[in-house]
């Protein structure tokens, strides 16, 4: 079953970010594919914070749509957006076998600080 990661990077949002949460996890999907909404916390204040604490707690869980990544401190949009994609975790290839998948895997593949993996 495909999977539609969305990173969503947030800083002092309060106004926003529930609106957009709830939209995203009523947008339509084609058949079958499930949706895994990355929430990225660049260290908001208290009140972006609590909304996005609530979120988590009403889509998370360890099999829910949501998981909430946070920022010690404000690193800006770009490292909020790195956060995501290193959970999301995709890599690209070319079919012409340049570049095999063992050799990105062996040489270019870094696991992120949020990673799972066994290495």
């Amino acid at each position: 079953m495909p999977t539609l990661f969305v990173v969503i990077p947030v800083f002092e949002e309060p106004h926003t970010i529930e609106p957009c949460v709830r939209r995203a996890m009523v947008a339509p999907l084609p058949t079958a594919w499930t949706r895994r909404l990355l929430l990225v916390d660049d260290a908001s204040s208290r009140a972006t914070a609590d909304i996005a604490d609530r979120l988590a707690n009403e889509f998370g869980g360890p099999n829910g749509s949501l998981e909430l990544l946070r920022h010690a401190t404000n690193r800006g949009k770009g490292a909020a957006l790195r956060t995501g994609f290193d959970r999301a975790l995709a890599i690209a290839t070319d079919a012409d076998a340049v570049a095999t998948l063992n050799t990105i895997l062996r040489t270019g593949l870094r696991c992120s600080p949020h990673c799972r993996c066994s290495r």
